[in-house]
């Protein structure tokens, strides 16, 4: 296995130049992404048990204070649309699928703040 956050939001900053965090920042005033593993499922028919996982990554991308957050989006998307011909060296992606892209502010901030959630599969495993 990999530790997909680590990889992925390594990559993400590498190429977007983008703040990829875990966890929402102390500043929001400027644009991030906030990155979580919602899960990681075993892919069947490899001959090695554990080799290759699908990692369900959700990304929030958020827009930094008065901004729009639809271009970050569109940002990251494009990047992991690369990532399988541009891997990271401690990890081999085959496939980047994406099941949604919702535009859905978050109400958690004063103003709503503008946030375009990605839900992208990584197929992948360790290098």
């Amino acid at each position: 296995m990999i530790d997909s956050e680590i990889v992925v939001g390594g990559y993400l900053r590498e190429t977007t130049g983008e703040r990829v965090v875990g966890k929402t920042p102390p500043n929001t005033d400027a644009p991030w992404v906030r990155l979580t593993q919602l899960d990681a499922d075993n892919v069947t028919g490899t001959t090695e048990v554990e080799a290759w996982h699908d990692y369900v990554l959700q990304l929030d991308c958020y827009a930094g204070k008065g901004g729009y957050a639809n271009q970050l989006a569109i940002d990251v998307r494009d990047a992991l649309v690369a990532l399988p011909q541009d891997p990271p060296s401690d990890a081999v992606v085959t496939q980047v699928t994406f099941q949604g892209q919702v535009r859905l502010p978050d109400e958690g901030f004063e103003p709503a703040r503008e946030r375009v959630i990605l839900t992208a599969t990584v197929k992948a495993r360790a290098a």
